[in-house]
């Protein structure tokens, strides 16, 4: 399930959780974007960990390391 939404800032958010088949949660995160949605900075509700995604030449995302 994803939950799209606009801060106040005008960046857009993602709220996402995954479940398996028998309703357990796998994954759970928030990611926002920058203002020309090219990179976005992610946070894992459960542990608190970060990360960072950008864009690449062909449009996909690609997780880099900070």
């Amino acid at each position: 399930m994803q939950v799209m939404y606009l801060s106040k800032d005008g960046r857009k958010g993602l709220a996402t959780v995954v479940q398996d088949r028998s309703g357990n949660v796998s994954r759970r995160e928030v990611c926002e974007s920058n203002v020309s949605e090219d990179i976005r900075e992610c946070t894992d509700w459960d542990t608190g960990a970060k990360y960072r995604d950008m864009k690449n030449a062909k449009g996909d995302w690609v997780q880099t390391l900070e």
